[in-house]
């Protein structure tokens, strides 16, 4: 089984989970399960917290949303969806914070994420990623 290190500067999931406020050092237990060796992740947004915490990734070819392993529970990719099904982003704010995002020809995926300013972020940047095929800046 391959593994990645989420440190890793071709990787690029640290450096995209680093843009949100509280979760900056979570990690990815053995990555490789979660995300190939030619991935590389551009964004990264964590959902609430909890005992096993997800994080929804965008990678340049799928988006991944994937519970984070703990010290002997591995990272499991819970739904995987082809970048190019995705058609759109939508947030919500309010008391529950909630982000969906609208796929084509399957259920859309829905996320409470932790913190509303990060979704906010990844909201924006993910339609931005969507309409223009890059990150913004």
């Amino acid at each position: 089984m391959n593994t990645v290190d989420p440190r890793a500067a071709d990787n690029g999931y640290a450096a995209a989970l680093s843009r949100n406020e509280l979760y900056a050092d979570l990690g990815l237990r053995r990555t490789g399960d979660v995300l190939e060796p030619s991935e590389r992740a551009l964004l990264a947004l964590p959902a609430v917290a909890s005992d096993a915490p997800t994080v929804l990734i965008v990678t340049d070819s799928r988006v991944v949303l994937s519970r984070v392993g703990g010290w002997r529970a591995r990272a499991k990719a819970l739904r995987s969806i082809p970048a190019a099904k995705v058609r759109g982003v939508e947030y919500q704010k309010g008391a529950f914070t909630r982000l969906r995002l609208l796929v084509d020809g399957e259920r859309d995926l829905r996320l409470l994420p932790h913190r509303k300013d990060d979704a906010e972020r990844f909201a924006g940047e993910l339609d931005h990623l969507l309409r223009t095929g890059s990150l913004p800046g």
